[in-house]
């Protein structure tokens, strides 16, 4: 990794070269911003309005002390040294914190302020220290009595007028900061829009939230990495929880369920897919239990029907822009009087999205393949040598089935040579 910012320090260590570059490296910093700002997003769990509006004006600041630097700054060019850079030497610097520092507040992920703390230490002073010496090649005596006033970061009163004039011209063409500023703050309306909330108490049976404030609320199903899957018996009423962990990865797992509650109400009333009562609490996704077993227990008695409606399920479920991704695994299709299937577990779905969205769109085909590969390898027991028509048309193997198939063709032979042995 190359860089001219680091090109007058002194020679050091190869491994202490390489990590000063990439602390010197502007595009990695930018990106890595970007993908800070996704990561609060989507693992946040705003639960104190006051804590999330003071976030979202903490934000809206940044990116308006952004936007006012942006319309004095000439790159090169000449110094700026009114408006915002009266303030600070690095106000487009002071911006990003605010928006950074903001979305960790609007959160309320709270690992999330040693992940920015470690970011800023490890990009920021390199960037101010580039900056500064750069603007003293080019501009000599006349930046030098600036700093002298200036602090870097701090703001402090300024002496004398703010010179100069705010050009909204030189914000738009030629930093691009208003659209910079807009994609920021899509991204934050989206990551608000579509978080969806928990239920109201007179959504749920009767004694639900009794039960679920219980740190066991009912029959331990299974437990994974995610979380655990409880039953829950009420006056005759069976029903399902799943219940995300706790911890560091807590706000990541309830995400997860958030876009699983998303999933069911896209299905809501689709035959084969057990009813969702919601999201409670942020952390239990309660639907109603399914008397049936997994297709990994054995195929269904009547194979004919059952496959003929996972067939009609599938394409309604494709139909409401819903790709499951999961079906290889026997344990989410249930069979119901062994001809009915019922599909679970929509942890990993796609959900197709309105609009222009050319990776969402390339997902959602992905996924839906991966449905219809799935449905014919259990139709036809992996037996896909002489396939009939409409299960052909179906059929087609993906990059990523190959890539699967190319690692576990070793690993299985690693595995029966250690079990030899």
């Amino acid at each position: 990794m190359s860089s001219h910012r680091t090109r007058h320090l002194p020679p050091a260590h190869p491994v202490v070269e390489f990590v000063r570059r990439l602390r010197y490296h502007e595009a990695s910093r930018q990106i890595l911003g970007f993908v800070l700002i996704g990561l609060f997003a989507a693992v946040g769990r705003p639960e104190s309005r006051a804590l999330f509006a003071c976030g979202a004006l903490a934000v809206l600041l940044g990116t308006a002390f952004r936007l006012w630097a942006s319309g004095y700054v000439k790159k090169n060019k000449t110094l700026a040294t009114g408006g915002p850079y009266a303030l600070v030497r690095h106000p487009l610097y002071l911006g990003n914190i605010l928006i950074l520092g903001g979305f960790v507040l609007a959160a309320q992920w709270w690992p999330g302020i040693l992940v920015l703390a470690a970011f800023l230490w490890f990009y920021y002073p390199p960037a101010i220290d580039y900056e500064d010496r750069k603007l003293e090649r080019l501009f000599g005596e006349v930046w030098r009595e600036w700093r002298a006033r200036t602090r870097a970061l701090w703001p402090r009163r300024p002496r004398g007028a703010w010179r100069g004039a705010w050009s909204w011209r030189q914000s738009l063409l030629d930093n691009g900061e208003p659209l910079i500023a807009a994609a920021g703050a899509r991204r934050a309306v989206v990551a608000v829009v579509e978080t969806p909330g928990s239920l109201s108490a007179t959504d749920l049976p009767p004694g639900l939230l009794a039960r679920l404030s219980a740190p066991e609320p009912g029959t331990r199903l299974s437990s994974g990495y995610q979380g655990a899957v409880y039953r829950i018996d009420l006056g005759g009423l069976s029903l399902v929880v799943k219940r995300a962990h706790g911890g560091l990865l807590g706000p990541w797992w309830r995400r997860s369920l958030r876009r699983e509650a998303q999933v069911y109400g896209r299905l809501a009333g689709l035959a084969g897919v057990p009813h969702c009562y919601g999201l409670v609490g942020g952390r239990d996704l309660v639907l109603a239990f399914v008397p049936g077993r997994p297709l990994r227990e054995g195929p269904p008695a009547r194979p004919g029907p059952f496959y003929a409606a996972l067939r009609e399920l599938l394409e309604a479920m494709h139909a409401r822009g819903v790709a499951h991704c999961d079906l290889k695994r026997k344990d989410n299709i249930l069979v119901v009087d062994e001809c009915r299937p019922v599909l679970i577990d929509f942890g990993a779905a796609v959900l197709r999205r309105d609009g222009w969205h050319p990776l969402n769109a390339w997902l959602f085909r992905l996924g839906r393949q991966l449905d219809r590969n799935a449905y014919v390898k259990h139709k036809h027991r992996r037996r896909l040598d002489d396939l009939p028509p409409e299960d052909a048309r179906w059929w087609r193997r993906t990059v990523w089935e190959r890539l699967a198939a190319a690692v576990k063709k070793p690993w299985r032979a690693w595995r029966r040579r250690r079990r030899g042995r």
